[in-house]
């Protein structure tokens, strides 16, 4: 996975949904335990746990969601450090985001074709 990923799935309304967290914070090949832990939260913006995630290949699959631009700029600033403070980031983060969703950002309704 990529150091930001997008992940799109269905509302229990049956509407598109997609998310952008932190990526590389579980199994760098096997994306189950990260998508069950994003379903246990999605259920805070849609009203219910979202279904069929999947972790997008490019962040472009997640670009014409609403607030993606606004995702984008929040992961900018908030910058990884690389080099040997990389595990102690790694591990608060993995740790916020099962624990409470932290940095899971909710990227709106997927926006109409003009």
């Amino acid at each position: 996975m990529e150091d930001v990923v997008g992940i799109t799935g269905k509302a229990s309304s049956g509407n598109d949904m997609a998310f952008m967290t932190w990526g590389r914070l579980f199994d760098p090949v096997d994306d189950a335990e990260f998508l069950d832990i994003i379903e246990l939260h999605s259920s805070m913006f849609a009203g219910g746990p979202a279904r069929n995630l999947k972790v997008c290949n490019s962040l472009l699959e997640v670009s014409k969601y609403e607030y993606f631009y606004e995702a984008l700029l929040h992961y900018a600033w908030n910058k990884i450090p690389f080099g040997e403070n990389w595990n102690e980031w790694r591990s608060a983060r993995r740790e916020a985001l099962i624990k409470s969703g932290a940095d899971i950002y909710f990227l709106g309704p997927l926006l109409e074709e003009a």
